[in-house]
């Protein structure tokens, strides 16, 4: 079934070169290897940068704490004093001081959902790299060594 000039043989797969000397079914899982390496690959670099946002947004989570803190501070030593300038600004410190705890909280939240997404991706990178491996022992049987 070759053409005039032409290396490749088809057969149910599509073209393969005559000088191959593996079953197609080799072929196939190089491939699927190939695909998988590729696909883990790309899971790896998703957890490093998942990784850094956590990293991230655990140090904006202290940031705000102690932002936090220094406006309680702030708020309290306005609370005794008596001075209707100094009760504004304690009103005022009040409301930021809620603000951050507010900020806090949806920092640590979205701290948990990217430590989850991290999480996920390591376990799915773990699977890939377990059925990496089982096809690397097939291939190799397959291969006779």
């Amino acid at each position: 079934m070759s053409g005039v000039g032409r290396g490749m043989v088809a057969g149910p797969r599509g073209p393969r070169s005559r000088f191959s000397t593996l079953p197609a079914e080799v072929d196939d899982a190089v491939s699927l290897l190939l695909r998988e390496l590729e696909y883990l690959g790309d899971a790896r670099q998703k957890i490093t940068h998942l990784e850094d946002v956590i990293v991230r947004l655990q140090q904006d989570v202290r940031i705000n704490e102690n932002a936090l803190r220094l406006a309680q501070r702030n708020a309290a030593s306005s609370n005794s004093r008596n001075s209707e300038g100094l009760r504004t600004e304690n009103e005022k410190l009040k409301k930021e001081a809620e603000d951050m705890r507010r900020l806090l909280a949806d920092e640590k939240s979205r701290s948990h959902y990217y430590q989850a997404d991290a999480e996920y991706w390591k376990s799915q990178a773990q699977t890939k790299q377990t059925e990496l491996e089982e096809l690397r022992g097939k291939l190799k049987n397959l291969l006779g060594g």
